[in-house]
């Protein structure tokens, strides 16, 4: 790798970063922003969705930056986290959009067009999430009807991504446990 000037103060501000140093976090921000945003520009297609990314790309860089044991490897670093927090971002928009189409089908048409089953088991599912708790339902609304990321809503409701991501396969889980339950009373 070529050290030039440019390297060498980003690699200096790294470092300084990591010793605490809100300035040079700054102007690391300063530096990579543009870039960042470009990237995520490029992965999401949405300028508004580049931003967000881009914000819970610069959150998670906050909480890991003392880690990153190679100050030269920082930029790597940054567009790793980047393509990674964008591919997740498009997933759960993917899933969103799907599942949003599917209950505003239902509630539109009250199910017409899919077989009794289908519609049975959907209101079983209504029935199923109006049953959890209003915590719960809340973290589904966040998630699936709001669209927040599992960063967003970690922040949100104080607790780490992990938890949210715990909490929401939980939840899943209850609500697959109920329907096959009331499905096998059927048989």
């Amino acid at each position: 790798m070529v050290r030039n000037i440019k390297t060498i103060v980003n690699e200096l501000q790294v470092l300084r970063a990591q010793d605490g140093d809100e300035r040079a976090f700054r102007g690391l921000v300063e530096t990579w922003s543009p870039h960042l945003l470009r990237f995520c520009r490029r992965r999401t297609d949405d300028v508004e969705t580049a931003r967000d990314v881009a914000q819970a790309v610069w959150f998670q860089v906050v909480k890991g930056l003392r880690r990153l044991e190679d100050p030269a490897r920082f930029p790597a670093w940054l567009f790793t986290i980047a393509a990674r927090v964008c591919a997740d971002q498009m997933k759960g928009q993917i899933h969103r959009r799907r599942l949003a189409a599917h209950y505003k089908d239902v509630a539109l048409n009250g199910g017409d067009g899919e077989t009794e089953q289908t519609s049975a088991t959907t209101l079983d599912l209504k029935a199923a999430i109006h049953a959890l708790s209003g915590a719960q339902r809340h973290l589904l609304s966040l998630y699936y009807s709001h669209g927040y990321s599992i960063e967003e809503i970690a922040t949100q409701l104080n607790v780490p991504g992990g938890t949210v991501k715990s909490r929401l396969y939980s939840l899943r889980e209850e609500l697959r446990q109920i329907q096959e339950g009331e499905n096998d009373d059927e048989h």
